[in-house]
């Protein structure tokens, strides 16, 4: 897979390391671990939906356009 796909989660990992860097001893800009925790979360939830939305575009490429055998042609 690309690294692309995978960059929410990437960047969810990295705001969770600066909550917890952040928590144990504040540097620079103090940004409260609180605000990157749900920055955090809402990348992994990006993540969650992507993922499911490949799954279910390649779920219905996979089904048939006439699973039936219904069809408008007369026979």
């Amino acid at each position: 897979m690309k690294f692309r796909e995978h960059l929410p989660l990437a960047l969810a990992v990295a705001a969770l390391g600066l909550a917890i860097a952040q928590r144990i001893h504040p540097f620079g800009n103090r940004i409260p671990p609180g605000i990157l925790i749900v920055v955090a979360l809402l990348f992994i939830l990006r993540y969650a939906m992507q993922r499911q939305l490949r799954k279910r575009n390649k779920l219905l490429n996979e089904v048939p356009r006439r699973p039936l055998g219904i069809s408008d042609d007369p026979e």
